[in-house]
């Protein structure tokens, strides 16, 4: 499984300071989409280890205006960006839609939902087509065990995430009041 695997590399590198790795990872890693490497959550992973972190997860592409995640769902899994641009969007307080932000190559989402097990906080729409990488629950336990940093990197995008939610949240009550609204 992947968590056998995942830890079997952690005891491998701490026994011995490498990581062997199959020919069919190599090969893999000829197959990172352009500047995903550069993203911070693969920032201190070789290209080797980033290929065995994508074959460890599910491949899934959206077309054009597809819902990826819908705000209130339940969320078992987190996602990261592969290709294309996404839109995250939420309700208002005046049950309007508030735009949230926008992902692109290396951005993660669904962590909110994964980490803390409440439903999903927002909504994410492909703004064209998209593929991202889906990491469910025994895929994660696996991908600690070869890469444990990559916790505190989702832990970072958490509470970055938070800080941006609340801003929004205040810049849409500061507009409703400049209009009248509040």
């Amino acid at each position: 499984t992947a968590a056998e695997d995942g830890a079997a590399m952690a005891r491998q590198r701490e026994e011995s300071g490498v990581v062997r790795v199959s020919r069919s990872e190599r090969a893999a890693a000829s197959q990172i989409p352009e500047g995903l490497a550069r993203a911070r959550f693969f920032a201190d992973m070789t290209s080797e280890e980033i290929a065995g972190f994508i074959a460890s997860t599910e491949r899934r592409t959206f077309g054009e205006g597809e819902v990826v995640l819908e705000e209130g769902k339940e969320g078992r899994s987190l996602f990261i960006v592969t290709r294309g641009v996404l839109r995250v969007e939420t309700k208002g307080a005046a049950g309007g839609t508030l735009r949230m932000g926008v992902l692109m190559m290396g951005d993660v989402f669904g962590e909110v939902a994964f980490l803390t097990g409440r439903p999903r906080t927002a909504t994410v729409i492909a703004e064209t087509g998209a593929e991202c990488l889906e990491i469910g629950a025994e895929a994660w336990t696996g991908i600690l065990g070869r890469y444990p940093r990559v916790q505190k990197v989702l832990e970072e995008v958490h509470r970055e995430r938070a800080r941006f939610a609340a801003d929004a949240i205040l810049e849409d009550l500061r507009r409703r009041r400049g209009d009248g609204g509040v």
